[in-house]
């Protein structure tokens, strides 16, 4: 027999929420129930509200609008929602979801899929910013789950911000959806007076549900009494109330209902307890056919408006997703990315020569003025930290944050269950496994944060080879800017600094690992060609596209003479072609393409030459070096085996590698000049601000 709890028809617990500026607004918050023709299981089972679309808003893009420029796809195709599993996508939809505070809005996020149209990417940013806005700035935290009515009432509907104030304008993009609900109040009234926060029929719901949980709980008073007079420790077992007696006290006269499984105790229903037992169980019945009475009859008035209570639900999981995308921008310190056109040509965007420096080109979606370096950059992260690596680290420092805790008494607003706590709870058992390849050169805990990289890409280019040492970072980077590429495409905020800007690329498709195929009977390299003719066949003038380890496989002539011939054919661009490609290597021959086409760039990966030892920093303009003998030295092989190596490495790579070195400390030092004038200068400008104050 059910409990008190037992929800028999679709009742929905009603949380009243008012948003800022949009008027008296009902939004019914629950978990799906059985109702009328719709069953418990078919509704819960029924597909969740895409995130990347707001519930009852304007109609999204048509085909037509959806589709890009070039390709004209409705969606990603096989060789993209590959890629999207080669970079983990499911796991930093996991980080994610854990700020959801719905089972729902956790399962939607969970699912969170990459929009086709630049309109729905651009919709999604807004959308999330204006969620941001309003938790941050208005402290109206919309958390359906652990988060009590009061609260929720107190923290939106502020008294400095009436109901009928106008909608600020950082949170429209919110209010279109919340305003379109048919919030039908009359029910919710009737819902409140039958049912509590927790979702339990009120005891004055009717007055057969009132007298019989008196009857109920006056026989389990005088059970109470009779079991007092008994060995061992009342209980229930089995809808019967009853005594727990260690094996080794004395056993009372009665029903054995039961053994705990360890053995060590029993479950004993002495025999005066027997017939007031017997009685319960026909007084509970009879208080939960009264609780069914009231749900039912509470169903029938929903019953007409079922609709508009799935839609209202469906505003909800939508609301909650936002608001789990905005929580984890927060919680990795993001900023919302802007997506700017591509470059019209290889050329750099230049200004307007009559207009004055200020005046920069606009994008046409928005009408906003384009960031700042976006005239002549296609694309710039700078300081962007791996997504999952900063992820995994956060939740590191935050569990050995709660363990120095752990002895301190919790307060009752901290002990309340939420959704969002058994999330993080969920997510942390996940993370134990590494979501870092052997590249990344970490260890399964992410015991410190990712070392940032500035991706800084000028319009005119088209392609950037990476070289550089074993587990330097060179397959992390890769990973990281299509992340960065997919965070931005579904709105969620980036972890680098302002401004993160970056083009619409249609599509991220990667070639990464060297996993062989047995079943397909394909060796490493043969894998590599078929990834790559896959993702060749999706990819446009408009796709970023991840090469990892090109030309690797075979004989490294071969190899180095196929990846260039790949290379070159992506930057033409076109179908098949790519709008920017980045690709890991360790044959040097690829670096020299740099200086035949001013469309390639190189970069590499720092080592230290001291401690030898990579340092995960990404140096742009200078060809790395695979340094294995450094790296085979430390890892504690032969120093015989190591010279000889040297010895018929020959004096001219060892030439070109002392070159490599010295430009690779010049540009340091650069670096560091370039780091001192610019705090200089902010000293400088500080000064000067507190001068004229004092004036």
């Amino acid at each position: 027999m059910p409990n008190s709890k037992r929800r028999g028809a679709a009742v929905l617990v009603a949380h009243e929420l008012s948003n800022l500026g949009t008027g008296d607004l009902k939004l019914f918050s629950r978990e799906p129930f059985e109702a009328c023709n719709r069953s418990q299981a078919s509704l819960s089972k029924a597909p969740v509200v895409p995130c990347q679309c707001s519930p009852g808003s304007a109609p999204t893009a048509t085909k037509a609008e959806a589709s890009w420029d070039e390709g004209g796809q409705d969606g990603p195709g096989p060789a993209a929602l590959a890629t999207q599993r080669l970079l983990e996508w499911p796991l930093l939809c996991e980080h994610i979801a854990r700020f959801a505070s719905t089972t729902l809005g956790r399962k939607a996020t969970l699912q969170l899929e990459v929009p086709v149209a630049e309109a729905d990417s651009q919709k999604l940013l807004r959308e999330t910013a204006a969620m941001d806005a309003l938790e941050s700035q208005y402290a109206a935290s919309l958390d359906f789950g652990g988060m009590s009515t009061d609260e929720a009432e107190s923290a939106v509907r502020r008294p400095e911000a009436p109901p009928t104030a106008a909608t600020p304008p950082c949170c429209a993009p919110l209010s279109g959806p919340v305003k379109e609900m048919d919030t039908h109040p009359e029910i919710i009234a009737a819902i409140r007076r039958a049912i509590s926060e927790e979702g339990i029929v009120q005891p004055n719901a009717s007055e057969k549900v009132r007298t019989t949980r008196q009857r109920v709980s006056s026989l389990e008073g005088r059970l109470r009494n009779i079991l007092q007079g008994h060995p061992g420790e009342a209980s229930e077992h089995a809808g019967r109330m009853c005594v727990v007696v260690l094996a080794s006290d004395s056993q009372p006269k009665g029903v054995v209902l039961g053994m705990m499984s360890s053995g060590a105790a029993t479950y004993i229903e002495p025999n005066a307890a027997v017939p007031l037992n017997n009685e319960r169980s026909v007084l509970r019945a009879e208080m939960w056919a009264a609780e069914e009475e009231v749900l039912w009859k509470l169903t029938g008035q929903l019953a007409d408006d079922m609709d508009d209570v799935g839609r209202a639900l469906d505003v909800v999981v939508w609301l909650d997703c936002t608001a789990a995308k905005a929580r984890y921008g927060r919680w990795i310190d993001g900023v919302r990315p802007s997506i700017i056109p591509f470059p019209k040509s290889g050329k750099p965007r230049k200004r307007s020569q009559q207009a004055p420096q200020t005046t920069r080109r606009r994008r046409p979606e928005s009408e906003e003025d384009l960031p700042e370096g976006a005239d002549d950059h296609m694309l710039r992260l700078e300081g962007f930290k791996h997504p999952l690596l900063l992820g995994n680290y956060l939740l590191w420092r935050e569990k050995h944050g709660r363990q120095r805790k752990a002895s301190s008494k919790p307060s009752p607003k901290a002990s309340r269950l939420s959704t969002r706590k058994e999330n993080i709870e969920q997510l942390q058992a996940t993370s134990q496994k590494s979501s870092q390849t052997e590249d990344e050169g970490e260890d399964k805990e992410q015991r410190s944060p990712p070392v940032p990289m500035d991706l800084s890409i000028r319009s005119h280019l088209r392609a950037v080879i990476i070289t550089g040492p074993n587990t330097g970072g060179k397959t992390a980077s890769l990973k990281a800017l299509g992340l960065a590429v997919l965070m931005a495409r579904v709105g969620v905020f980036l972890p680098a600094r302002e401004p993160a800007f970056l083009p619409p690329f249609n599509a991220v498709l990667a070639d990464i690992g060297d996993e062989q195929s047995l079943s397909a009977s394909l060796s490493t390299f043969s894998g590599h060609l078929k990834r790559i003719q896959g993702l060749r066949q999706e990819s446009d003038s408009r796709s970023l596209v991840l090469l990892d380890e090109v030309g690797t496989g075979t004989d490294p002539s071969e190899g180095a003479a196929l990846g260039v011939a790949l290379l070159q054919s992506l930057v033409h661009g076109g179908v098949g072609g790519a709008a920017f490609t980045m690709a890991t290597t360790h044959h040097g021959s690829l670096t020299s393409l740099k200086y035949k086409d001013e469309r390639f760039e190189n970069a590499s990966m720092e080592f230290d030459e001291v401690a030898l030892a990579p340092t995960y920093k990404l140096l742009w303009g200078i060809p790395g070096r695979s340094n294995a003998l450094n790296i085979a030295a430390r890892l504690g092989l032969e120093q015989g085996v190591i010279d000889d190596a040297r010895q018929r490495m020959g004096n001219t790579q060892a030439r070109v590698d002392d070159t490599i070195i010295q430009l690779q400390r010049l540009k340091q030092k650069r670096d560091d000049a370039l780091s001192q004038a610019a705090q200089m200068e902010k000293d400088a400008s500080r000064l000067k601000t507190a001068t004229l104050d004092a004036r």
